[in-house]
C-alpha cells in the first residue's frame, strides 16, 4: 500500500487516517501488510503495530525551488527505483499494490508493474472537482497524478457514491468500473464518553453549550458559516463557546482574525485552538453538544463519522457523500448549499439547526444515539476492511467483489 501520510510519522488527515485503519483492520484479518509512505526524518523501515511501514524522507525530494509536483515525481521516482529492493529484503511479494490518493500513484504503478500484480486505487478526494468548487485553475500536472490514478488501476475504489459520482463526471468513467467503499471507524476502540465528561465540561466550556468545528480551518471547508453563525448565536440569551480545533492557512487566519476584530462579542465566544492530536481532537468531539462540518464539498469526513461514534450529534452540508452518512433529521442534521464561490450552507437554515439541537437537549441526545447506532452498523472499520479485501480478491480473478 502507497500513502503519502500514515500517522503518526506524518500529519493526520482524512487520508493518514484511512490508511492507518485500513492497514491495522487487515493485518487484524490475517493480511501481510506493507505500507510505504513518507514523511520529515531518516528513511527507514519500522513495525507500526502488525503493519510494516517504510518510510521515506520528504526532505531528500524536497526544495523551495521545487513545485508539488516536482517534488511528487522526485518522490515517486526514488520510490519506485529502491522500494522494490527494500521489499525483497523483507522477503515480502504482494499479491496487489493498492495506491491511496493520487501522491504516489506512479511509484505504486511501477511496484505493480515490477511484481505483476493488480493496482488497486483508492480515491479520497477529487482536486478537479474542489479547484473548480474554489474558482481556482487546476494544476495540469496535478491533473496528471489524477488522471493516472483514475485510468490505471485494475479496480478503483471511492470513498462514496458522491465522491464516485463527481471522478466519473471528470475523468470520463463508467460508473461499474468504480466500486465503493466507505470510510470506517475502529468502533471496538471508541468509547462512549467513558471519560468523566461533566468534570471536564465544567472545567473546558464552564456553564456553556459546545459547538466543535474539528480539522482544517478553511473557507472550504466552511470557517465563514461558523464564525458567521457563533456572531448570531452568541447574541442570544444562551452561553455557547464554539472551539475550533486545526490548522488555518495565512489567508484564512485573515478571516478568521478580522471577523473577531469586528465583533468584540465574538472574541468571548469564539476559541481556536491550533495544534491538537487526533486523540485529544476526538476527545473534542466526545465532548461537543454539537459537531459542525460546513464543508463546500466532504467525501466521507472522519471528523463527522468519530463525533457520531461518540453519540454527538452532527450537523452537515448536504454534499458529496454527507447523505450516505447522515440520515436529515433522523442521525443527525443536512444543510442545503447556496451557489457561490465557494458554495457555503445555506445561513439561516445552518443557525437554525444548531439551535434547535442546544435548545432541545432530549432530541439532541436521541439524534446521536441514533447517529451513534447508524457508524457502529454502517461504518466499522471492520466492515470497510472485508469490503476492500473483497475488491482485492475480484481485481485477482479469486471472487465476486463487492
Amino acid at each position: 500500500m502507497t500513502s503519502f501520510e500514515y500517522p503518526p510519522f506524518s500529519h493526520q488527515s482524512g487520508l493518514g487516517t484511512h490508511t492507518r485503519c485500513l492497514a491495522q483492520e487487515l493485518a487484524r484479518l490475517g493480511h501481510t501488510v506493507v505500507v510505504v509512505s513518507t514523511h520529515y526524518g531518516s528513511e527507514r523501515v519500522v513495525a507500526s503495530g502488525p503493519v510494516i511501514v517504510v518510510l521515506y524522507d520528504r526532505r531528500d525530494y524536497n526544495s523551495f525551488e521545487k513545485s508539488f509536483p516536482e517534488f511528487l515525481q522526485d518522490l515517486n521516482a526514488a520510490v519506485a527505483d529502491r522500494a522494490p529492493k527494500i521489499l525483497r529484503e523483507l522477503r515480502f511479494v504482494p499479491d496487489v499494490v493498492h495506491s491511496q490518493a493520487c501522491h504516489m500513484i506512479t511509484a505504486a504503478q511501477a511496484m505493480s508493474h515490477c511484481w505483476g500484480c493488480p493496482l488497486i486505487g483508492g480515491v479520497h478526494i477529487s482536486h478537479k472537482h474542489m479547484s473548480r468548487l474554489l474558482g481556482n485553475e487546476f494544476d495540469s500536472e496535478i491533473e496528471a497524478f489524477e488522471r493516472t490514478l483514475c485510468e490505471a488501476p485494475d479496480q478503483l475504489i471511492a470513498v462514496s457514491a458522491g465522491l464516485k459520482a463527481v471522478i466519473c463526471q471528470d475523468y470520463g468513467l463508467a460508473p461499474a468500473a468504480v466500486r465503493v467503499v466507505h470510510n470506517g471507524v475502529n468502533t471496538r476502540a471508541q468509547s462512549f464518553r467513558r471519560w468523566p465528561r461533566r468534570a471536564l465540561r465544567a472545567r473546558f466550556v464552564p456553564g456553556a453549550d459546545l459547538v466543535a468545528f474539528i480539522g482544517g480551518m478553511s473557507i472550504a471547508k466552511g470557517l465563514p458559516s461558523v464564525l458567521a453563525s457563533a456572531g448570531v448565536i452568541s447574541q442570544s440569551a444562551r452561553k455557547v463557546q464554539y472551539v475550533l480545533a486545526g490548522s488555518m492557512s495565512h489567508s484564512d487566519r485573515k478571516i478568521y482574525e478580522n471577523t473577531l476584530a469586528s465583533d468584540l462579542r465574538l472574541r468571548s465566544s469564539v476559541r481556536w485552538i491550533r495544534n491538537l492530536r487526533h486523540t485529544s481532537a476526538m476527545k473534542l468531539a466526545g465532548l461537543a453538544d454539537v459537531v459542525v462540518v460546513p464543508s463546500a464539498f466532504e467525501a466521507c469526513p472522519y471528523v463527522a463519522l468519530e463525533a457520531m461514534v461518540q453519540g454527538t450529534p452532527v450537523i452537515a452540508s448536504n454534499t458529496g457523500g454527507m447523505p450516505e452518512i447522515i440520515e436529515d433529521g433522523v442521525s443527525g442534521f443536512l444543510v442545503p448549499l447556496v451557489s457561490g464561490v465557494p458554495p457555503a450552507v445555506d445561513l439561516a437554515l445552518f443557525i437554525d439547526r444548531q439551535e434547535t439541537l442546544l435548545s432541545d437537549p432530549v432530541r439532541a441526545q436521541a439524534i446521536g444515539r441514533r447517529g451513534r447506532r447508524r457508524v457502529m452498523q454502517e461504518f466499522d472499520q471492520e466492515l470497510m476492511a472485508r469490503r476492500t479485501a473483497q475488491c482485492y480478491e475480484a481485481a485477482l480473478g479469486l471472487g465476486v467483489g463487492v
